[in-house]
């Protein structure tokens, strides 16, 4: 891939730049509440690009870097945008190779004719027809000048298109992807894709394609439910130790991974024919289980509730090409239909993540043989609360304080141990891990059953919030929270308690209170709610 095609330096990557929550800067940060559009707004506009990693020391990087700018005031915003500076991984970038790119950027003539074909075949004649004109001003203005400039646009639009409140079916995503994996936008898609995702703000490529491989895989199936059962029978087939020796279940109980080395030497000290024998038994079932597990990857729905989940709804992984994607939890499956709004209120818990410091990996709503449901990013690498604490493992304080004001403002009522995983923070030394928050169809119900964090023993609720989180709670985002529940009407209740949970929120972490302390003070306000609520249905 070219990097001066790319606008950016190889050894950096722009997907880094949110991986921890300090190194996005406030002011970007506002910007992205501030001017979030709703979902009825964003398919039609023209998305921003915006302005990659350079030196500022040198003149022709100021002159990109302001002409940068315009296009970024010129643009409306959106809160998925996936074009962040770079975050620099290598302390030996040079100034000379920074001017290279920047020249190449500054120089290179733009054709913009096959990037209108790509948006026609990526959004329809109608959508792009509406666009392409404010397109062509802005490049007669002077601010859309580069090939990249473009591709940014037409990627924003797509990221907009993942935010509206609708799922995009099969069909959709076959457009998209054949618009983005072609060219003249092919050699952006497929390096921004291949570069490792942000799990809360992935770029919108690595979704088409993601998504596009999964719906490829599930082809090979007449529906979703001969897909889901060809698993099944297939997990009927699971190597069990019982059958390879009596006593390997236990053995594999009792004995740590790490130990079983020198335990089935000191069974052989023992007994050499016995050790002998269960070492072989061992060492069988142990190949029979990874070529089952390999043999997992073949399909490309795959039951959580088979594999041992204990979540009331049923919810799948979605995986291709042996890698999960996905964490697909169904609303209507074929004739059924559950809740036809738990979509959408799982989308709304990632949507409403307007400046990315919510630790709440990406929900897209989506639709395909008769299946819809929500699609939330599989969090690779993560690990459980049963490991993090075997591990003793350090959990960013930060971290569980955003997932706690996001677990406030929206009236969650389902937090258990369960629907939070870790993941490990690059960089962070020594390691730190950061807190995830799954599972969000209890989510904007209003006032109807208890709120639940059982979470709250963790070290960090004995301190005060971070400050930095005020940005979360202050005016203008309880401003771009109200303007994004409004567009998918949300219960006015809802809407009520954000605002309220909100400004008690930003009044105590302005005044330095103790966290668990405020947590507690909501968590009681909410439950007079409740019990008014309940009071006014025991008088009817």
């Amino acid at each position: 891939m070219n990097p001066e095609k790319l606008g950016m330096r190889l050894e950096g990557n722009h997907q880094y730049f949110l991986n921890s929550t300090e190194q996005a800067s406030s002011s970007e940060k506002e910007k992205s509440i501030q001017n979030q559009e709703t979902p009825s707004e964003v398919e039609e506009k023209i998305i921003e690009t915006t302005p990659f990693t350079i030196d500022k020391k040198n003149t022709l990087e100021l002159e990109a870097k302001k002409r940068h700018l315009e296009v970024q005031q010129a643009l409306p915003r959106n809160e998925t945008s996936s074009e962040r500076p770079t975050k620099k991984t290598k302390a030996d970038t040079t100034q000379s190779s920074a001017l290279a790119e920047t020249e190449d950027i500054l120089s290179k003539s733009l054709n913009p004719e096959p990037y209108y074909e790509a948006m026609k075949k990526c959004f329809g004649q109608a959508t792009a027809n509406k666009s392409i004109p404010k397109i062509k001003q802005l490049i007669a203005q002077q601010k859309v000048k580069t090939e990249r400039d473009l591709a940014n646009v037409i990627f924003n639009m797509v990221a907009n298109k993942f935010a509206l409140n609708k799922p995009v079916t099969g069909e959709e995503i076959t457009k998209m992807h054949a618009a983005l994996f072609e060219e003249p936008l092919k050699e952006f898609s497929e390096h921004f894709s291949s570069l490792k995702q942000i799990p809360e703000k992935p770029h919108a490529a690595y979704l088409v394609k993601s998504l596009s491989d999964c719906f490829q895989a599930l082809s090979a199936y007449k529906t979703c439910e001969d897909a889901s059962q060809a698993a099944r029978d297939y997990l009927d087939k699971k190597p069990e130790p019982a059958s390879y020796h009596r006593g390997l279940p236990g053995f594999l109980r009792d004995c740590p991974p790490s130990e079983i080395p020198e335990q089935l030497k000191k069974i052989k000290q023992m007994n050499e024919e016995i050790g002998n024998l269960f070492e072989q038994a061992y060492e069988k079932y142990q190949k029979e289980i990874i070529d089952y597990q390999e043999g997992l990857k073949q399909f490309p729905l795959l039951s959580t509730h088979a594999l041992g989940s204990t979540n009331v709804n049923e919810t799948y992984i979605l995986q291709a090409k042996g890698e999960k994607l996905f964490i697909f939890k169904p609303c209507i499956q074929d004739n059924f239909s559950q809740d036809p709004t738990m979509g959408s209120r799982e989308q709304a818990a990632s949507g409403i993540n307007l400046n990315g410091m919510f630790p709440i990996p990406k929900t897209v709503q989506i639709s395909f043989n008769n299946w819809q449901g929500s699609a939330q990013l599989f969090l690779q690498e993560a690990r459980n609360i049963s490991e993090i604490e075997q591990m003793q493992a350090t959990v960013s304080p930060r971290e569980m304080h955003a997932l706690a004001i996001f677990d406030l403002i929206s009236g969650n009522g389902d937090r258990h141990s369960g629907n939070i995983l870790y993941k490990a923070i690059e960089n962070s030394s020594p390691t730190q891990y950061k807190a995830y928050g799954i599972d969000h169809d209890r989510c904007f119900k209003g006032i109807g059953e208890p709120l639940k964090m059982e979470y709250l023993s963790h070290p960090a609720f004995k301190a005060p919030f971070d400050q930095n989180l005020i940005r979360l709670v202050d005016k203008t985002a309880r401003e771009g929270y109200a303007k994004y529940m409004q567009s998918r009407e949300m219960p006015e209740e809802a809407l009520e308690w954000m605002n309220e949970a909100c400004q008690i929120l930003e009044k105590a972490i302005k005044e330095n209170k103790n966290s668990l302390g405020i947590i507690k003070q909501l968590m009681e306000k909410w439950n007079q709610k409740l019990e008014r609520q309940d009071e006014g249905f025991d008088h009817y």
